[in-house]
């Protein structure tokens, strides 16, 4: 193809997308009613997907507190303790902590072993998988008492 036949068809497809953008301007001012009745419904449906996203996220937001508040509320009227409640809802956990405070706070492992010794009975409950039977967080258990745990970071 020589350089004339490529820059004249150049030329005629950039005039033919002035002619389309000159006739779609030359539409809208014909029919102004339609194209206002069309852009204003396109106005209204934005702002009302607009409202209602921001409704939804509100809403979330409301249902994420209540359900802390009750959190908060069982783990007092459970514990009774202040100092248990504020470590068990900073999900933290501690030498002599129960069986029952460890799930409050951590909720339940991705696995547990179990061993029964001749003096106890041995848990190690497993968190934060990284690969098959391999785990971040192992918390050993002794007579439904924490005793010790491994933390890799």
């Amino acid at each position: 193809m020589s350089r004339k036949s490529s820059t004249a068809g150049s030329l005629w497809g950039t005039m033919l997308f002035i002619g389309v953008v000159i006739y779609a301007i030359s539409f809208i001012f014909e029919h102004q009613a339609l194209f206002l009745s069309i852009l204003g419904i396109i106005v209204v449906a934005f702002l009302l997907n607009a409202y209602t996203k921001k409704q939804d996220a509100l809403r979330t937001k409301q249902e994420h507190q209540r359900a802390e508040e009750t959190r908060l509320n069982y783990l007092h009227d459970k514990y009774k303790n202040e100092h248990i409640v504020q470590l068990i809802w900073e999900r933290r956990f501690w030498q002599g902590q129960t069986r029952e405070q460890l799930m409050d706070s951590l909720g339940p492992p991705a696995a547990v072993d179990t061993k029964t010794l001749k003096t106890k009975h041995r848990e190690v409950w497993k968190y934060s998988p990284m690969g098959v039977n391999r785990y971040a967080l192992r918390i050993t258990v002794d007579d439904g008492q924490v005793s010790g745990w491994d933390q890799k970071t």
